[in-house]
This record gives structure tokens, sequence and C-alpha cells, in this order.
């Protein structure tokens, strides 16, 4: 693990090295309206929105006007009403908790998982469809990040001002939430075509913007053990290969990753 650690600080550096002039936090606000992606963006089917935002900018402007960033790498798709057994809205259920998976393509959805973890959704064309966001390449405010997960340890505990790995960050879906402080109480519904506390954006690096290096790997969505065999099978899980940050990858692949200068199924 150690070795993994030290792999993963390799890459940090090097893509601390690769960013541009870090935007100014001292509490002035940031128009996001030049960069922030429109509602067209998201007018596209789940499964399409789903490949679409990897390779994104997520940005998390905070109330005090720092400024949080990070790449989408890992995605699932929950295509929603009569289409998918382990989407929350299927039958058409609506309720207060899921309201958002049938609001406009580009409303956040955030719930609250073993009712105590969020879980960052976004929603896409079709009725009751949404995407979750399952992990993250971190791109700015890495102590920010780090401070936001911190809080989620209990004070008694031993680990509780030890740092996360790099690249545990951000590597799950409730984690990146963590280090986003993204929740349902101030994100959830929240329009992502329109806000100045979050938006999504095109990536200026070469590895996430052009086609030709975006390597998507179609898998099993994670976690959904209750859901029918047929739901269970579909492949509906998204993220670009090798990318360190993927919540499934081990520690060796992360040393490979950085070996290479940078994680079951099927590429695309």
């Amino acid at each position: 693990m150690k070795r993994a650690t030290t792999a993963a600080a390799a890459v940090k550096n090097k893509l601390i090295k690769k960013k541009n002039t870090k935007t100014e936090t001292s509490g002035e606000s940031v128009t996001p309206n030049t960069k922030q992606l429109s509602r067209e963006f998201y007018r596209k089917p789940c499964e399409e929105l789903s490949k679409a935002l990897l390779g994104k900018v997520l940005v998390r402007q905070l109330p005090h006007g720092e400024i949080i960033k990070g790449t989408i790498v890992e995605t699932e798709a929950y295509p929603g009403t009569n289409v998918d057994e382990a989407s929350a809205s299927y039958n058409g259920k609506v309720t207060d908790k899921n309201r958002a998976m049938f609001m406009d393509p580009g409303t956040a959805y955030v719930y609250m998982t073993y009712g105590m973890y969020h879980c960052f959704n976004i929603s896409s064309e079709g009725e009751g469809a949404a995407c979750l966001l399952r992990a993250i390449e971190p791109l700015e405010e890495y102590e920010t990040m780090q401070k936001f997960r911190q809080k989620s340890r209990k004070k008694s505990s031993a680990a509780a001002s030890k740092k996360f790995p790099f690249h545990e960050l951000t590597n799950g879906p409730s984690k990146l939430c963590m280090a986003f402080d993204v929740r349902r109480e101030n994100c959830d519904k929240m329009d992502l075509c329109t806000s100045s506390e979050m938006w999504l954006e095109d990536s200026d690096d070469s590895r996430f913007n052009r086609k030709e290096n975006l390597e998507i790997v179609a898998a099993k969505r994670i976690g959904i053990d209750r859901a029918p065999v047929k739901a269970r099978d579909k492949l509906f899980r998204f993220y670009i290969k090798d990318n360190m940050f993927v919540s499934t990858v081990k520690p060796s692949e992360i040393v490979r990753a950085a070996q290479s200068g940078s994680g079951d199924e099927s590429n695309e």
C-alpha cells in the first residue's frame, strides 16, 4: 500500500505541473456563464449522457468564493421509469426523495444512502432517468477536499487528523460528495445549467477533451445486489480506462498508472 501511495503522489505532482494558473479564491465570485455547459448538453438519453459526462469538469463554488474542481472519470446510468428496475424511479414512482429525477435534464439529484452518505446524480432525458457520478479526478483545491473528507471522521478516532491518500479523495460516489461538500440539503434539485454554486465545464486537458484519447469501458453497476438479475447484468457503469481515480482500481494499477504517466468488461 505504501508503494501505491508513493505512485499516487507521483501522479499528483504531474497533475499539478499540468494545471493552468489557479483561479483567485479570495472571496471573489466567479461568473460561470462562459464555460458552463448548457441544457442542450444534458438533453441526451441516460446511457449516452453517462458516457458524455466522462472527461467533463465538475466545478463547485463554495459560499466564500473558493473553487473546487475535478474531472469526472466514472458514472452509472439509471434510465428510469419503464426501463431499469434498479432505478429509484422505476414504475414511475415519484417521491420527495427522487423528484429531481423527473425534473429538467441537468438537474442535480442528491440522496442519502445508509442514512449517512450522499450520492450525486444528474438528470438526463427520459422520465425518471439520471446518471450517478461515481468517481472524480481532483484538479484544484486538494487541501479543501481533504478538510471536507476529514470532517466525516469521528473526532475521537485515531485517524481523525490523518490525511487521506490523494487517490482516495474522490474515488467513490460518497467520497466525491464529501470532498465537494455536496449534500441533499444544499445541492438537491440544483439546476446545473444556471447555478453559480455548481456546474460542469469542458476540460482543457487533452487526455479528456479529445475523443481519440478517451477510452471508455462499460461494466456492471455496483451496489445494486437487491435488484433483479436482469438489471444487475446491464453494462450501465462507464469509466475511463486506466484512470487511477476509478472506484474499483487496485493499488497495483495505481503503480502502473504512475509509471505510464497519468481500471472487467467491454471497451467502447
